[in-house]
Order: structure tokens, then C-alpha cells, then sequence
């Protein structure tokens, strides 16, 4: 059955990828990389079914009761799982998560096998640790109600089916949690980074005067950008003229870009003007300007003085210093300073080159969001998450299957309890409230610690995941929280049904049938 399966698994493979892509055509080479993983996990399998055939056998016919158990219990298997997930996680900050190749970003297997070694091994510490609590937990039940006290009396009854379980619970929830948040994290850091370079979604520009009417203020907002603007001659300055009403209502900005919010820092450039400088916003990370500068914008000079400061601002697209002034504050300024005209806007780019045109103004140029995504193809990071993903559902089918396992191995002393739990006046209704109380706790747990992990994992990873390093921000942490939702939702739901399947044959199932099995 295990060469079957195997020979089957390969077959469905090979047509799921043709079928489904990212392309039919397979390299010669990746049929004999399949088929060594797959004779690999064909020999690994049946070694692991012989091993716990033979460990069961001998238990059942030739440990004695009573024999205490084996020092190698003790023995913390799971750290060489972590030593593993930190040599791979060392590799993998000595290396590049990402590379791009012909503009397609490919990602570094070790961010896929790194959650692998570190999700299992950390769900099997996790679960040994819990299990110091299941003593405390048997001595605490007889203060509980009868639901939960059935229900712990059984968890603890069946530590190690319990503690199995929990761990085989935590790790789909754990994988599909983190490859979720890295594909999340990844797509909206390249919507930031391209949003933060255009200033909004789209930014249209022509180099001629751009005058303020009714078409660009429904299209959005008018920044000029100085093109010559230089500290000195060795410290260029990006200068922008903004109307900051507008510029609030158009502009791309998340919290972390400064200290303040977007609205008290705008408010700034209409504020006080210090020593009748103009009031401007700066950005400068690596403080090459002071707290005035006097800045030549053609034969006219801008003379303005520091009144906030951010880590970043829309519209930055080299690494130099940013000034932003309000244009109101700024005064005439010479026409061959090499001013750009830019609509910023959120919706589509046919408005904004209208009312361009309809100025009679020559259309320089146009960038969008596509434009910035086309320059680093982050498609690979998605197919390799997608496949964390599957496997996560896959894990989590065969977790489905372990807690009816579970289930269907402790039927019978679970109906034997039941039937003589009745004669003593249990209900069908606490009944069922213990079992929800087993298994939901059980998931409960699994779902606490797989999301833990996740979380940990993200923490760990994201910030490596840069797809364009060349452009701000830095990678941002997002939790998945559609996915956080539908895993809890899904543990609720394996939880009520089966619960309810194990109530239906505990009601279904003759008594006198297992107590005679019993005796």
C-alpha cells in the first residue's frame, strides 16, 4: 500500500502541476529530484511504521506493569527540530532570502524549510511543557462541574494521545498562519513601497507651470518637486512644494512614518514661521542638514528652517534629504529651477492626464503602482508561500483525521463511563458539554500554541523578506488575520462536530455489547 501510495502521490503530482502551474514544462532534472524525495519518504515512512509496530508490540506483550519509564522519555528530542531552525535561520541571514532573477523574485528554500524545523519542534517543547500542568490539572478536577470534570479525568487518563494530538492540532494552524502573514506582509510592503514612491497610487507629471482648478482638485493634489535642489555640492535635496489641506485628503502614509500624525504634521507647514523662515518638514535620516537651511532653487534661494521631522514621506524616490514646504508659504520662485509638476491621485490615471491636458500642458510622464510591481515580481514569493499554505492544509486534513482517531480510540471506555455515568443520573447534555470541554480545550490549546509560533516565526523572517531593498519602507509585519479567523472558526467547527459524532455513537452503541467486550 505504501509503494502505491507513493507511485500514485508522484502521478497526481506530475498532472496537478501541469495542470495548474506556474508552467507544464518541468526541467529534466526536477523528475529526479521527485524521485529521490519521493523513494526517500517512501523508505522514512515505512522505517517510522515499523518502529512504532514494534515499540506497540513490545509493550503490549512484553513490558510489565509498573515498569518505570525509560530515561529516554526525559531526553528532549525536539531541540535537535530548533538546533536545526537556528542553524537554517543563521544560514539565512548570512544569505539572501530574496534574489531577483530577470525580475522575478525568487525565494531562498531555506524560509520554507526554516518554519518547518522550527514549527515542530517547537509545538513538540510546547506540548512537553504543557504536560507538567496535566498532573496539577487531575488533582484540581474534583472542584470542577461534572462536564468538566469528565473531561479532564479523560485528557489526563490519555496523556499521551492528548499530548500527540495537540502538537499534530498546532502545526497546520502555526504553518498556514505564517505563510499567510509572509505573503501578506510581502504584498503590502511592495503596495507601500510603490504608493510611497508615486505619493499616492498614481502620479502624474508634465514640466510645465500646472495651475490649482477644479479637474485637480477632484483628481486630487498638486506637489511641485525641485529637481536642482542641493545643500551643497556634494548634499542634493529633494524639494517639495505641497498644499497640505489636499495633500492630507490624496497622500500615501502609514503611523510609522513619523512620530506625529499626518494632520499635525501638515498643520506645521502653516504654522509659525521661526526667524520668518519658511516652516518645513524634513527628512534625514543620516542628519546632513541642520536646523535652517538656505536652499538655491535657481537664482531664487528657499530659506527654510526645521519645524518637524519624519522617518519617511510620500513622494521619496532617492535616498537623499526631503524638505517639504507649504507653496503657499514659499514665494516666487525662479521658472528654470527645474520644478516638475505632479497630480497625485488614488483613483484611476485617465482624470489626472485629462486635467493636465486640459490645460493645454504636455504629459511628461505617468507612474503607477503596476509600473513599481512589474520592476520586482514578487509572483515567485507567492507560489512558494502557496505551497506552505497547501501543505498546511494537508497537515491539517491529517489532523482531522488524528483527533477522530483519537476519538474513535477511547470509544469504548468513553461509552462504558457514559453508560454507567446514566444509571447515576448523567444527562445527554453534560455529556456532550464534557466532550465539547476535551476537545475544545485540546484545540484551544493547539490553536494558542500554533499561533504563538507563527507569530514568532514572523518575527523572525519578514524583516529578511525585502523584495526591493532599493526602496523604502523596510519590510512590514502583518498578521493574517482573515487567516487567524478562519483557523479559529475551523477548530470550532471540528470541535461542535465531533463532539457531536462521538455523542451520537455514545447514545447509538449498546451498553450491554461493551460492557461485556470490557469484561
Amino acid at each position: 500500500p505504501a509503494a502505491l501510495g507513493t507511485l500514485l502521490g508522484a502521478v497526481l503530482a506530475r498532472w496537478l502541476v501541469g495542470r495548474l502551474g506556474p508552467s507544464p514544462d518541468l526541467d529534466p532534472s526536477a523528475y529526479r529530484q521527485a524521485a529521490v524525495v519521493a523513494g526517500g519518504g517512501l523508505l522514512a515512512g515505512l522505517a517510522l511504521l515499523g518502529a512504532v509496530a514494534g515499540i506497540r508490540a513490545r509493550n503490549a506483550t512484553e513490558k510489565p506493569i509498573g515498569r518505570r519509564r525509560s530515561r529516554l522519555a526525559y531526553v528532549p528530542w525536539e531541540l535537535v527540530l530548533l538546533g536545526g531552525a537556528v542553524a537554517t535561520y543563521l544560514a539565512l541571514r548570512r544569505g539572501a532570502a530574496v534574489t531577483v532573477v530577470q525580475n522575478v523574485a525568487q525565494v531562498n528554500l531555506l524560509v520554507v524549510l526554516f518554519p518547518l524545523l522550527f514549527i515542530l519542534g517547537g509545538s513538540m517543547l510546547a506540548v512537553r511543557l504543557l504536560t507538567l500542568l496535566l498532573p496539577l490539572l487531575s488533582r484540581r478536577a474534583g472542584r470542577l462541574s461534572p462536564a468538566w470534570y469528565l473531561a479532564t479525568r479523560r485528557l489526563t487518563a490519555s496523556r499521551v494521545a492528548a499530548v500527540v494530538l495537540l502538537a499534530a492540532a498546532a502545526t497546520p494552524v502555526a504553518i498556514s498562519v505564517y505563510a499567510a502573514g509572509l505573503t501578506t506582509g510581502s504584498s503590502r510592503t511592495l503596495d507601500a513601497k510603490a504608493r510611497l514612491f508615486t505619493g499616492a497610487t498614481v502620479s502624474a507629471s508634465t514640466n510645465e507651470h500646472l495651475d490649482r482648478s477644479a479637474a485637480t482638485d477632484r483628481a486630487g493634489t498638486i506637489v511641485v518637486r525641485y529637481n536642482y535642489g542641493q545643500l551643497d555640492a556634494d548634499t542634493p535635496v529633494a524639494f517639495l512644494a505641497v498644499d497640505p489641506a489636499s495633500l492630507l485628503r490624496t497622500a500615501y502614509w502609514r503611523p510609522e512614518f513619523a512620530s506625529r500624525s499626518f494632520g499635525d504634521l501638515l498643520a506645521t507647514l502653516t504654522g509659525p514661521a521661526p526667524g520668518g523662515r519658511v516652516p518645513a518638514i524634513v527628512v534625514d535620516p543620516r542628519h546632513e542638514l541642520g536646523p535652517t537651511a538656505d536652499i538655491p532653487l535657481g537664482t531664487t534661494t528657499a530659506h527654510v528652517a526645521e519645524v518637524a521631522t519624519a522617518s519617511l514621506f510620500p513622494g521619496r524616490r532617492l535616498p537623499y534629504p526631503m524638505i517639504i514646504v507649504a507653496a503657499s508659504r514659499l514665494g516666487p520662485v525662479d521658472e528654470h529651477a527645474g520644478a516638475t509638476y505632479e497630480l497625485w491621485t488614488n483613483g484611476p490615471a485617465a482624470p489626472a492626464e485629462a486635467a493636465i491636458q486640459a490645460q493645454d500642458k504636455l504629459l511628461f510622464d505617468t507612474v503607477d503602482q503596476a509600473e513599481i510591481f512589474r520592476a520586482a515580481d514578487y509572483l515567485g514569493i507567492t507560489w512558494t508561500f502557496g505551497y506552505l499554505t497547501a501543505l498546511a492544509g494537508l497537515v491539517g486534513l491529517v489532523s482531522v483525521g488524528a483527533l477522530l482517531l483519537y476519538v474513535e480510540t477511547r470509544q469504548r471506555s468513553r461509552i462504558a463511563s457514559y453508560a454507567l455515568g446514566r444509571r447515576m443520573g448523567l444527562s445527554r447534555a453534560t455529556h456532550l458539554r464534557s466532550l465539547l470541554a476535551e476537545l475544545g480545550l485540546l484545540l484551544g490549546v493547539a490553536y494558542a500554541v500554533g499561533v504563538g509560533l507563527s507569530r514568532l516565526g514572523l518575527g523572525l523572517v519578514h524583516g529578511l523578506l525585502d523584495v526591493d531593498p532599493a526602496r523604502p519602507p523596510t519590510p512590514l509585519l502583518v498578521l493574517p488575520v482573515p487567516v487567524l479567523a478562519g483557523a479559529a472558526a475551523a477548530v470550532v467547527v471540528v470541535t461542535v462536530l465531533t463532539s457531536l459524532y462521538a455523542q451520537r455513537v455514545a447514545d447509538r452503541t449498546p451498553p450491554a455489547e461493551i460492557l461485556r467486550l470490557g469484561s
